[in-house]
């Protein structure tokens, strides 16, 4: 007598925690601003959820507390309940204030230097291509203006700052003009 039996094999759930628009800069790990506000949501409709801390719901908030660089590392199991298959997915979020200013965004400008980066305060710079009207202006990481408005003079395109009064950090050169603007980064140290 040959008996056979059947075996059906039901896939687990296939789920990622990565939200739309981030790239991941680790093995399941995003950067984001320590302002942002992440909404987390699998999206598997009809499935159960169970999150890191009991949480029952499909969706999160995932958030720090505004003041500084944190971490956080999260993680869900889903159950189909039809099949009882499950899985699990883990994110860990960076919250940076490098991802607040775009430090990464900006693109150097081919006709601005500034030199030496990092540097103790006094900072040189060279300007080509530089419009008849134009302005300098400094900012800390937070975006408040530290230097405002120091013109430049347009018969020269070689210059220096003296940025030796301000605190170590982490600050950006704004270059604006007619048709013209320009913002690089800049460490004091």
């Amino acid at each position: 007598i040959l008996l056979s039996h059947e075996v059906v094999v039901d896939p687990a759930p296939v789920i990622t925690l990565i939200p739309e628009g981030y790239l991941e800069t680790g093995k399941d790990t995003i950067e984001v601003c320590i302002y942002d506000t992440l909404y987390i949501e699998p999206l598997l409709d009809a499935y159960e959820y169970e999150w890191f801390d009991e949480y029952t719901e499909s969706s999160r908030e995932i958030f720090t507390t505004g003041v500084g660089w944190d971490t956080k590392t999260i993680w869900i199991t889903t159950m189909d309940p039809l099949t009882g298959c499950t899985s699990t997915d883990s994110l860990t979020v960076i919250f940076d204030f490098a991802e607040c200013t775009g430090l990464y965004d900006v693109p150097v400008s081919q006709d601005i230097l500034f030199y030496p980066n990092p540097s103790s305060g006094i900072v040189y710079y060279e300007i080509d291509n530089l419009p008849e009207r134009a302005w300098l202006t400094v900012m800390d990481i937070t975006g408040r203006i530290v230097l405002n408005q120091m013109r430049i003079d347009y018969c020269s395109n070689t210059g220096v700052i003296d940025m030796s009064y301000l605190q170590k950090g982490i600050y950006f050169i704004k270059v604006t003009g007619d048709n013209y603007q320009s913002i690089e980064k800049i460490l004091i140290q």
